[in-house]
């Protein structure tokens, strides 16, 4: 919630810090959360949020390398079938000197 927030409004009045303090001690107060739990949840989250990062920057630099390696094949490919129109043309011009070339 507290992001959606801010990225609607960009920034936070110090009335609005306020209430949000209070709403966050108010939670803490009804769950009996202390200072020092609520800094481990946060770090918890922080290490979980951090690993996500991770994986989804994992995540592009396989999808980057596929990419590359997709148009790699794609360049063996054309290059097989330059290579094959050639000996397509070498074996007309043999058909037409009567050689016969079996394949």
């Amino acid at each position: 919630m507290l992001n959606n927030v801010f990225l609607e409004d960009g920034s936070f009045s110090p009335e609005r810090i306020g209430k949000f303090i209070l709403r966050i001690c108010y939670f803490m107060e009804v769950h009996s959360i202390g200072l020092d739990e609520l800094h481990k949840i946060v770090d918890e989250k922080s290490i979980q949020l951090r690993e996500i990062k991770n994986e989804i920057a994992e995540s592009k630099k396989i999808v980057a390398k596929a990419k590359a390696d997709e148009k790699t094949a794609l360049g063996r490919y054309r290059l097989t079938r330059v290579e094959l129109r050639r000996f397509t043309a070498f074996r007309k011009e043999c058909n037409l000197s009567d050689l016969i070339l079996k394949i």
